[in-house]
């Protein structure tokens, strides 16, 4: 408030006076227009003062946390990281308030109503470990952040704009070594628990920093294959995929977390073995070249399914199982080889055919599902009702993601969004992308499935 004013005085003089408020002050918090009264001494009359808040433009960030890489499976708890905020560089005001969410996104962090401008990213890392990047911006559109030349900009939510922070933690120690097991060696009248109980349930890992680490193993052991490890004497078993402690990250390239173990059963090559080796191989080769041929000509399908891809790769795998329980041969190293050809070309065929997806998770609701896709949407086929009688609409999004939503929403009692409405339809592309055949769940919490041969979550490439 300013404490003086110009008077002009009797004489035709110009002078500043002092000058009383009501009110002594205006509160500037709230947006507005207020108003002010002064007097002055030797003055009837009153001088009036008027101020105009203006309200300042907010936005929404989402900060989410990862290990390593923005992989689904690296996601970190955020409050894994203390002391988070926000600094505009302008004011220097700090931000810090926000929400965490739990379940599958415990990993991310909610801020609101933070004013426009530039913001440098402040927060307090696990000892021993550091900042691998920092990426700000929406799927497939990401740049780095840093301080000086890229801090991150808050934009007006009123815009449908919000600002996204990936920020992705590596550890000092990194995967140095995975220690191999002992080769096991069981009876061939063992059953099937007895030969459970008997695998190893931990491996070692030693860091970069020479410091050992124990890590649970898990094993998928099915009775038919049991019976064929037997059969054949023996068998080389991959564990399931295991998770490294928080203190040690992955190398890059990404090492395999899997371990591998050979057991024998005390058996040995004969030319029936070889034999059946050799028609194993020379089938999964055969369905192999078969995949070229399959739905070519289907407009709506184009090319080989998952399930016949999943069948080549049966194939193979059985081959491999029967190949690695053979005793050690020529023949067998020449069988490993071919096998390890076809595969190789069935997974360059299998890659060619996925397109990726990124859900849309703050325009993602029970009514509505937004997901983003690698590939250029073209627009949805036909929508088949599988669980219930209920309508929706497939569109493609100004932004180009595609767009699930009920029609019309809440219109009529029988098309109200429940937990467990299905539906089948496909998505085409444009730039000669083949069409994708989907099933979509809506869960009833806020979040969908997903059920796709080909269509899968950004993050999970497929190898």
């Amino acid at each position: 408030m300013p404490k003086t004013v110009s008077a002009k005085m009797s004489d035709g003089t110009t002078k500043e006076v002092t000058v009383v408020w009501v009110p002594k002050s205006i509160d500037t918090s709230k947006a507005g227009t207020y108003t002010a009264t002064g007097t002055v001494e030797g003055f009837k009359g009153t001088v009036t003062l008027t101020v105009v808040v203006e309200e300042l433009e907010k936005g929404v960030a989402y900060i989410s946390l990862y290990k390593d890489s923005t992989s689904s499976s690296d996601k970190v708890d955020f409050d894994k990281i203390t002391n988070f905020y926000l600094k505009n560089q302008k004011t220097g005001e700090i931000f810090k308030e926000g929400k965490n969410y739990s379940g599958t996104r415990k990993n991310v962090f909610e801020m609101k109503n933070i004013p426009e401008g530039e913001y440098t990213i402040h927060f307090e890392m696990p000892e021993g470990m550091s900042v691998k990047e920092i990426q700000l911006g929406d799927s497939y559109k990401e740049t780095i952040y840093h301080p000086d030349t890229n801090p991150l900009v808050i934009v007006d939510s009123k815009m449908q704009e919000k600002s996204y922070v990936k920020i992705v933690l590596k550890s000092e120690a990194t995967l140095a070594e995975i220690k191999p097991l002992e080769d096991l060696t069981v009876p061939t009248d063992i059953t099937l628990d007895a030969f459970k109980e008997a695998l190893p349930k931990h491996t070692t890992i030693i860091d970069s920093l020479g410091k050992e680490h124990q890590v649970d193993i898990n094993w998928d052991i099915r009775p038919a294959n049991f019976e064929t490890y037997k059969k054949n004497g023996g068998a080389t078993l991959w564990s399931e995929f295991f998770t490294l402690p928080l203190s040690v990250s992955n190398t890059d390239p990404a090492t395999r977390l899997k371990v591998t173990l050979k057991v024998t059963f005390e058996n040995s090559n004969s030319e029936e073995q070889i034999a059946v080796a050799d028609q194993l191989v020379k089938s999964a080769s055969d369905a192999l070249i078969n995949l070229d041929t399959i739905n070519n000509k289907d407009t709506t399908q184009r090319g080989f399914s998952k399930a016949d891809a999943d069948n080549v790769q049966k194939l193979i795998d059985e081959a491999r199982t029967y190949v690695n329980g053979l005793v050690e041969s020529k023949e067998k190293d020449e069988f490993s080889t071919e096998l390890d050809q076809i595969q190789t070309k069935l997974t360059e065929k299998i890659n060619a055919r996925y397109v990726y997806y990124e859900e849309v998770e703050e325009e993602t609701n029970i009514n509505q599902f937004k997901f983003k896709v690698s590939a250029d949407f073209w627009k949805a086929g036909n929508v088949e009702r599988i669980a219930q009688n209920k309508a929706i609409i497939i569109s493609k999004a100004a932004d180009g993601a595609v767009l699930v939503k009920y029609s019309p929403l809440g219109s009529t009692s029988w098309n109200i969004p429940a937990a467990g409405d299905k539906w089948e339809t496909t998505l085409r592309f444009n730039g000669g992308v083949r069409t994708l055949a989907l099933n979509l769940t809506n869960n009833g919490d806020g979040t969908w499935n997903i059920e796709s041969d080909w269509l899968v979550e950004k993050g999970n490439k497929q190898e």
